[in-house]
């Protein structure tokens, strides 16, 4: 596996997880339709997270969520 599959992966989880928290934050003030939305991102967020431990990063690690603030712009 190539460091770059290593690095994609946690960059779409880091996306992934604060379109998450963002969809939460419009459901909980005054959106209750993002509840939907919300759900959809944390079943894509469970899979990404599965995924991140069997990705070797080159040096015979693996990745692990970062949990890591992404510009809004960057979400999905």
């Amino acid at each position: 596996m190539s460091l770059r599959r290593f690095r994609t992966g946690h960059e779409e989880f880091k996306r992934t997880y604060c379109a998450l928290l963002h969809r939460f934050e419009q459901a909980f003030n005054g959106s209750p339709a993002m509840f939907g939305a919300a759900m959809g991102a944390m079943y894509a967020l469970k899979g990404q997270v599965r995924r991140l431990p069997r990705t070797p990063d080159g040096d015979e690690t693996t990745a692990g969520p970062t949990f890591a603030h992404v510009q809004p712009e960057s979400r999905r």
